[in-house]
């Protein structure tokens, strides 16, 4: 069993990276159609020429995000475990991911206050928290996806998302400048943003993007306020120099930066929760599939094993086939008197001896019947199988043997029940072995009953008799090879203990099934369901 082509965490992200790769087209589109409003609707003065360059920048971006995007899908391959910057990465897919970049002065500071946080406490104690250096990989993947995924593919994918969501605030900023600054009311756009943030990365790469965007767009008002920035009205507010009122700039901005804030906190929450919960059945579905890989492993180890037992088993027993038919024909060559007159106490052996290479003879062929059944089709001939005249074929032989034992055999076959694709030789010895076990193991005066009906999807054959039973404690063993219970051996030493093993093997070879009823003393009923094809 290969492992699965897709990786829970990196996977997913892929996805929703493409989608906002999508998103933004309609972004973009909305901005255009916007300013086509503003100016020829409304009538109110905007500086096209910048805000179509800005837009024209963020096509541009978006352009080369759909070409490398083929690049990214690397994280749906469970082997490929590449960074952005490992080796094979092409400039285009560096220059798309440039925008990371952008967080490193935060991760700089980052890592400086974790380092004098780790070197106070070692002088207030020994052995306080040592000090390692955070990474990109650290800040951008989300704690819940540590270990489900090759951290390098998660990792790629996370600075993919952030270098889309840097660029959105960039291009947020720029536009808000050239339409309003902190008088334009769509500032909040910048929300969605933090949202996307708490959605496809970590809680403070979340946090960190909205820093981003709000120090951007606080740039924007206060530089506006302060002169160092022009300012481009839109008309959009009744006071036309508000941009200019320290309070309005200081409301507007302490309002954003709360608004983001929280955001970023009820979104992360939320998302961390939701992470935590993927991450547990990420993590079982790995382990699930790690396990059925190894079941199957186990499953075809002990299939090879069963097979070449099989051919081997075959093998033994076709070699023996026929040096025991020259012993046996010979043995009764002397019985018969050919080779000339026997004494008596020569004839018993010899009889004892023709008795025993007679059962060395039933095993051998018995086993050539097990083979054949375990090596399924490959070994047999399948064909249309009247079961029904096979079924009265075999009683009618049986009948013989049941007189002898003093036991009366009956059977009751179905009309209309039509034929089964099957191998009639392996048939014929599974109706054979049931019905002449149920006669060799019922006490003279007992019965036998073989009956045959259709079910919904299959011919059912039952075989009951009136015997000796089988213990309960025996019953679970008594499809296994060479299995005899303490009381069959008792009532009889005929018998090699592979009959119902072969009765099982044909069955399963056929698609059906083979169940057993029994209790000791009274009697025992097998039931086979061999599927109609």
């Amino acid at each position: 069993m290969q492992r699965p082509s897709t990786l829970p965490a990196a996977a997913e992200l892929v996805e929703r990276i493409e989608w906002l790769i999508k998103l933004r087209w309609l972004a973009i589109a909305g901005v255009v159609l916007t300013l086509e409003l503003v100016q020829h609707v409304l009538r109110l003065p905007l500086p096209s020429t910048p805000i179509w360059g800005v837009m024209a920048a963020l096509a541009l971006y978006n352009l080369l995000l759909a070409a490398v995007r083929r690049q990214l899908r690397i994280a749906r391959q469970p082997d490929a475990d590449e960074g952005p910057d490992a080796p094979g990465t092409t400039p285009a897919l560096r220059l798309a991911l440039a925008p990371v970049q952008l967080l490193q002065p935060w991760l700089a500071l980052e890592n400086l206050f974790r380092f004098l946080i780790a070197a106070v406490a070692r002088r207030k104690r020994a052995g306080g928290p040592s000090w390692r250096r955070s990474t990109l990989a650290d800040l951008l993947v989300p704690r819940e996806l540590w270990g489900v995924d090759p951290q390098a593919v998660v990792f790629r994918a996370a600075a993919f998302a952030s270098a889309q969501i840097t660029v959105d605030l960039i291009a947020l900023a720029a536009l808000l400048h050239f339409s309003g600054g902190l008088e334009n009311p769509f500032i909040f756009y910048s929300v969605f943003h933090v949202v996307i943030a708490s959605i496809l990365l970590s809680r403070r790469a979340t946090y960190l993007e909205a820093t981003l965007g709000f120090s951007l767009i606080a740039a924007v008002g206060v530089g506006e306020l302060l002169g160092l920035l022009r300012h481009y009205p839109v008309g959009l507010v009744p006071n036309m120099a508000a941009y200019l009122n320290p309070t309005f700039v200081t409301a507007q901005i302490f309002v954003l930066g709360s608004t983001l804030y929280l955001t970023a906190y009820m979104a992360t929450s939320i998302s961390a929760g939701q992470r935590s919960y993927e991450r547990e059945a990420a993590l079982l579905s790995n382990d699930v599939a790690r396990k059925a890989e190894l079941l199957e492993a186990a499953y075809t180890r002990v299939s090879q094993a069963e097979r070449a037992k099989s051919q081997y088993m075959r093998k033994v027993a076709h070699e023996l086939k026929a040096p025991l038919g020259a012993v046996q024909m010979l043995l009764k060559v002397i019985l018969d008197g050919l080779a000339g007159d026997v004494s008596d106490k020569s004839r018993e052996l010899v009889e004892r001896a023709e008795h025993r290479t007679r059962e060395l003879a039933q095993l051998t062929q018995d086993l050539l019947a097990l083979s054949r059944a375990r090596e399924g089709t490959l070994a047999v001939e399948i064909a249309p199988v009247a079961l029904g005249e096979l079924v009265t074929d075999v009683v009618a032989q049986t009948q013989g043997l049941a007189t002898q034992a003093g036991v009366t055999i009956s059977s009751d076959i179905a009309p209309g029940l039509g034929p089964v694709q099957g191998d009639v030789a392996g048939l014929r010895r599974l109706v054979g072995n049931l019905v002449s076990n149920a006669v060799r193991y019922t006490p003279r005066g007992g019965s036998v009953a073989v009956r045959l009906q259709r079910t919904d999807s299959a011919l059912r054959l039952k075989v009951e008799d009136t015997g000796i039973g089988i213990p309960e404690d025996d019953l679970p063993r008594i499809f296994e090879e060479f299995f005899r219970s303490a009381n069959a051996r008792s009532h009889t030493s005929d018998g090699t203990g592979l009959g119902l093993s072969i009765v099982k093997a044909v069955a399963e070879q056929h698609g059906g099934s083979v169940s057993v009823e029994s209790e000791q003393g009274k009697g025992t009923r097998f039931t086979v369901d061999l599927p109609l094809k």
